[in-house]
């Protein structure tokens, strides 16, 4: 806005003529309240009227800053101001250590403080373990720390470790002391994987699952073979983690097992007997 005269200082003059004094002092109030009626109550020509009968602060204008403030008192001083931030006026609080804070983004109060809290936007590093009561999802394209493969149950698995896991697994005829894996003999398994057997017999092999170490006596069949008198026959069977497997073989032939695990690392079958 723009006032009806210019603040100057030099007028009355001091040959003025004394009738003037009364114009002067009315130009004074006019002057005076024009510039404080947008920050003031009672500072208009309502002021017995309305909320203009109140006192008090209306509003405060920060006009925009090219650049922080210097302070100009280290002892008791702090500078409140507003300064361009990606083309939106901010305020900033500016304190007599010379350190600046921005009280306001995109024209909302900042009123949690970016320095110890968890912000919903930007980069930060966050110390300490924190809960979520919901449920917590990560974006597409999310990453985890690092690569180091997971040590305990509830630990993330990343990609790499999944990827390493399920390319290292090997096949094995072997238990978890080296010794041939054979029939009639049942296998706690340290792993989710899959036995696999042929014989050389006919008609005659099984593959038994259960939760105890006598599965062909407690378990149920899985499997048996389906060959007919061509050659090799064959049975196959998944095992979760935890279970036990035996294989029969009431034929004459010689039994071959194989076990596949799902993942690398996880122990070959133990034998029971």
């Amino acid at each position: 806005m723009s006032f009806l005269r210019d603040w100057e200082t030099l007028t009355p003059t001091g040959t003025e003529a004394a009738s003037k004094g009364d114009d002067r002092l009315r130009n004074l109030k006019v002057d005076i309240g024009e510039r404080l009626e947008d920050i003031l109550y009672g500072f208009n020509a309502s002021s017995a009227a309305g909320q203009e009968d109140l006192y008090g602060v209306k509003k405060l204008r920060m006009r925009e800053q090219s650049a922080d403030p210097t302070v100009l008192d280290t002892d008791d001083e702090v500078n409140f101001y507003a300064k361009n931030v990606s083309g939106v006026t901010e305020l900033f609080v500016k304190n007599n250590a010379s350190q600046v804070k921005q009280l306001t983004s995109g024209g909302k109060l900042n009123v949690v403080d970016a320095d110890g809290a968890v912000m919903k936007t930007g980069v930060q590093t966050v110390a300490g373990a924190k809960e979520f009561t919901g449920i917590a999802t990560l974006a597409d394209g999310s990453l985890l720390k690092t690569s180091a493969a997971p040590t305990t149950d509830p630990m993330i698995a990343n990609k790499k470790f999944v990827d390493d896991s399920v390319a290292g697994a090997a096949t094995t005829v072997n238990d978890s002391e080296s010794n041939a894996m054979a029939k009639a003999h049942a296998y706690l398994t340290q792993t989710s994987g899959f036995v696999n057997t042929t014989t050389t017999g006919l008609l005659a092999i099984r593959i038994y699952v259960g939760a105890t170490n006598d599965p062909a006596g407690a378990g149920q069949i899985m499997d048996a073979n389906r060959d007919t008198a061509n050659g090799p026959s064959g049975a196959n069977s998944f095992v979760p983690k935890g279970k036990y497997f035996e294989v029969t073989d009431a034929g004459s032939g010689t039994t071959t097992i194989v076990w596949t695990p799902l993942i690398a690392g996880g122990g070959a079958p133990i034998d029971q007997d």
